[in-house]
């Protein structure tokens, strides 16, 4: 199953998904799709999380800017632990446009042919190496 596809099952059964997400990692992906609107975000106490200026996760009551726990004894790793709410209908689109490029990408494949030859570049290098070209 692809991600649009568990979240979009996960909407229609009234699921919400609970994430601990490291800042620096699934956190991005977490707001790429908070910004393309396919799912809503929530913290443990149930407060909406927003994307606020400069990309920053805030909360949308009050403007504030949500804060990061520390996960390693340096504080190097900042989570968040939140809650997805998939939006089934936004997902759907999102999905199908994604299936219509992939779709693009498979029929770009094909029409190009074959595949390049296994080693050929190196046989090229070795012929001119030989004619000294």
């Amino acid at each position: 199953d692809t991600l649009y596809e568990i979240l979009i099952r996960a909407g229609k059964e009234k699921k919400e998904i609970y994430c601990n997400a490291t800042k620096d990692t699934s956190l991005l992906n977490i707001k790429r799709m908070l910004k393309k609107g396919i799912i809503r975000l929530k913290d443990e106490e149930g407060k909406e999380i927003v994307i606020g200026e400069n990309s920053k996760l805030q909360y949308k009551e009050n403007g504030e800017e949500v804060e990061y726990r520390n996960f390693s004894s340096y504080g190097e790793i900042e989570m968040l632990d939140v809650i997805i709410i998939p939006e089934v209908e936004k997902l759907e689109e999102e999905k199908e446009k994604m299936d219509m490029l992939l779709s693009r990408v498979r029929e770009t494949i094909k029409m190009t042919g074959t595949p390049k030859e296994t080693g050929i570049d190196e046989l090229r290098r070795n012929i001119r190496e030989d004619l000294e070209i």
